[in-house]
């Protein structure tokens, strides 16, 4: 497979490992660990994997730092929780190597809640299943973009438009929310992006979490956010001036369609939510909000059985109900509960 897989860690030796382990055992690949810890990863590197050490590193400059190693055609991202498929990677390749318009792909994926003895699954970004960007305008993909629930961060990459879109990403920006915009912007921007109905990725969930952070509605507003918001509307407009030079006033139609977007009812919606969420995590301890959790995943775990088996039969590429998906799933399952 002509694929080189990056995978960017901080301060999570034990996710490391097994994603090293998990990853190691693919079949022609390039491996690249990027790790920004403070200090270096201390345990076995498989072989095949190119470990590099950037002490507290911010994600922007540790990726850019890894750009000239990349040795394969396709690159993509990994977080060190999640868990890629190799027959999804191979598909997203193939058809990236014969649709040379399109620079990005995907398949579905699934999220689990780690119940400690068993795993309560989901699907995950349902809101966009199915949805390929492909319109020929660049300025038309870019404008699908904002508020379609479409996860570019961890696609299948066209190296070179992988490197170029890290390249144009200024280091001021630190917010994770706000570099995954400035992904899916410069992706689009780029070339077209397919959703391919193939089971692609098992992602976890943490059910202490309620999205530490920076929202995009306080990254627009927020004075005290402005360095890295000006930056990330200078890099994409660069970049859409590149792409489509006959247009006018570029940074201005990035800033109307963020406020379209804030404005809409869904992102209100969402940010409403997502500030409760905030407020709940800071008023109820994390252990007592866990087992609320938990118990209420149980509770629920028939009914989401059967939602999962109907989702199953609606969409292609989903493991629940699916003989070759599940086998799949099986072993990845073994590693998760395996960990302590």
């Amino acid at each position: 497979m002509n694929l080189s897989i990056v995978i960017p860690t901080r301060d999570r030796p034990d996710y490391l490992a097994r994603a090293m382990s998990y990853y190691a055992q693919f079949n022609s690949i390039q491996l690249i660990v990027c790790d920004s810890s403070l200090q270096p990863f201390n345990g076995e590197i498989p072989m095949q994997i190119s470990y590099h050490h950037f002490p507290n590193a911010f994600f922007v400059d540790k990726i850019k730092a890894i750009l000239p190693s990349l040795t394969s055609d396709h690159v993509v991202l990994s977080a060190d929780d999640d868990f890629l498929l190799e027959h999804a990677l191979n598909e997203a390749v193939t058809f990236l190597s014969a649709n040379r318009t399109f620079i990005s792909a995907q398949g579905n994926y699934i999220a689990y809640y780690n119940l400690g003895k068993s795993l309560y699954y989901l699907p995950l970004y349902t809101q966009r299943i199915g949805k390929s960007i492909d319109f020929e305008e660049p300025s038309n993909r870019m404008k699908s973009y904002w508020g379609s629930g479409t996860q570019l961060f961890y696609s299948v990459y066209q190296k070179n438009a992988f490197c170029q879109i890290f390249q144009m990403a200024d280091s001021a920006i630190r917010s994770l929310n706000l570099l995954e915009y400035h992904i899916g912007l410069s992706a689009l921007l780029l070339g077209k992006n397919k959703y391919l109905p193939v089971f692609y990725s098992v992602r976890e969930l943490i059910s202490n979490s309620a999205g530490t952070n920076i929202g995009l509605d306080v990254l627009v507003s927020d004075p005290n956010q402005s360095v890295q918001y000006e930056a990330f509307v200078s890099g994409i407009s660069k970049l859409f001036r590149m792409v489509e030079p006959q247009l006018m006033n570029h940074e201005d139609v990035i800033r109307e369609q963020m406020v379209q977007y804030l404005s809409s009812s869904g992102a209100k919606r969402f940010y409403r939510v997502r500030n409760r969420n905030r407020q709940i995590k800071r008023y109820i301890p994390a252990q007592l909000r866990s087992l609320i959790y938990n118990s209420w995943l149980s509770l629920n775990r028939k009914k989401n059985t059967q939602n999962n088996l109907k989702m199953s039969s609606i969409y292609r590429g989903f493991p629940f109900g699916n003989p070759v998906d599940e086998a799949r799933l099986k072993p990845i399952e073994e590693i998760i509960l395996k960990q302590k």
